[in-house]
């Protein structure tokens, strides 16, 4: 629970963390980008 408390508390201070959280989790990019998301043909099975 800390840990969750300490990420979330860095999202909401630090723009850095926000955006590379954005990027990740929900593929988010700038309008002059574009999103690749490779899959590994293991997981695909």
């Amino acid at each position: 629970i800390e840990q969750a408390k300490k990420e979330r508390d860095q999202l909401f201070t630090n723009e850095e963390a926000l955006e590379k959280f954005a990027r990740e989790k929900y593929h988010m990019k700038k309008d002059n980008e574009e999103v690749f998301i490779i899959v590994d043909e293991k997981e695909k099975e």
